[in-house]
């Protein structure tokens, strides 16, 4: 249980560092151009803390334990980016479906950092549970 929750907690600082990084720092300018008045002042704090969690939970079932299983980060990686896509792809283009003014310019980038930000947590997930937590 130890070995499980060392890599979850690992994974989530590295999902919160990244799209810290991402969101406030290389991408800000992006999506503020492209959502303009239609972002909020500050974020729902509740709400984007069950999304990073749920996220990760998600990253670790689906990517990172598999790797786990078959010690290979490689495989969980590779999880992780298929995980990434589908979770990035199903609120991206179902917001550019439904949603009137739902830039497309936001869509391939980000199914770009969702497929690259699980990459790396389900590696760094399955790498704890490999190495650190044995």
């Amino acid at each position: 249980m130890a070995r499980i929750a060392l890599a979850y907690l690992g994974g989530l600082v590295s999902l919160l560092a990244l799209d810290y990084l991402w969101l406030a720092v290389v991408a800000r300018g992006f999506y503020v151009r492209h959502l303009g008045a239609r972002m909020r002042e500050q974020p729902k704090w509740l709400s984007a803390a069950a999304c990073y969690v749920i996220f990760v939970a998600g990253v670790m079932w689906f990517a990172a334990w598999p790797g786990v299983e078959r010690a290979s980060v490689g495989c969980a990686a590779l999880n992780g980016a298929a995980f990434g896509l589908v979770a990035f792809a199903t609120f991206d283009l179902t917001a550019h479906a439904l949603l009137k003014d739902f830039p497309f310019a936001i869509v391939v980038p980000d199914l770009l950092w969702g497929t690259t930000v699980a990459t790396v947590v389900a590696s760094t997930c399955c790498w704890i549970a490999l190495r650190w937590a044995a």
